[in-house]
């Protein structure tokens, strides 16, 4: 049995609109499912670590219909990507990362926070160039900081807020240099997840089942 996760995409936003567990017995049916989107080797014990695999619109609809319902829960455009299941998908929350554009749109998200080091460039172009709209409208507050590190690389932060929550790029700020200076722990690791909308319970799960874990 195979691990694996379904991430539909949004093709307006190239936002993670939702998560589905699959797990595969047969990769042979899956692959020849996939309209040509997964190669002959996708998931092997040769594959890669790393092994996701971008999803047409097409391909996405039949693995969807075969594994998990009778077609992807949205009316707008969808691609897929298919991944290797990480440890962080068996929370039983919906995670933020590569989905916090429509999130802080429905206003369920108040902050989203971003960082790139040196070289990263057209990675902060492509991530961020969906917030700029929203930014030049006034439904975001963008703010942005820089951390040196012990290394002497620099580590650019670019926060977007909500109205209203803009405190909250400022106090992500403060959280950052204070584990920069004094080491990162799991107080200052919960305060993240507030600051990023996490609720007290998601909070509990991520580290009874994530952190606290990392660190034994």
């Amino acid at each position: 049995m195979i691990a694996l996760t379904l991430e539909t995409i949004d093709q307006e936003t190239d936002c993670v609109t939702a998560r589905f567990p699959l797990d595969i017995s047969d990769l042979n049916e899956l692959i020849g499912l996939s309209a040509s989107s997964l190669p002959d080797t996708a998931f092997s014990e040769d594959a890669e670590e790393e092994d996701d695999h971008a999803l047409s619109e097409i391909a996405l609809k039949q693995v969807y219909e075969r594994y998990v319902g009778d077609r992807p829960p949205s009316d707008a455009p969808l691609t897929g990507i298919l991944r290797r299941r990480h440890r962080i998908d068996n929370l039983s929350y919906f995670i933020h990362t590569n989905g916090e554009l429509p999130l802080m749109l429905m206003g369920t998200k108040p902050l989203a926070c971003f960082c790139f080091g040196a070289g990263e460039e057209e990675a902060q172009h492509s991530v961020l160039r969906p917030f700029a709209p929203h930014v030049e409208n006034g439904t975001f507050l963008k703010y942005d900081f820089s951390i040196q590190t012990d290394m002497g690389c620099c580590i650019n932060y670019i926060t977007y807020s909500l109205k209203g929550e803009e405190w909250r790029a400022k106090a992500m700020e403060l959280l950052k240099r204070s584990g920069r200076l004094s080491g990162w722990n799991e107080s200052l690791e919960r305060l993240e997840g507030s600051l990023l909308g996490y609720t007290d319970a998601q909070n509990d799960e991520y580290l009874a089942r994530i952190y606290r874990p990392q660190k034994t």
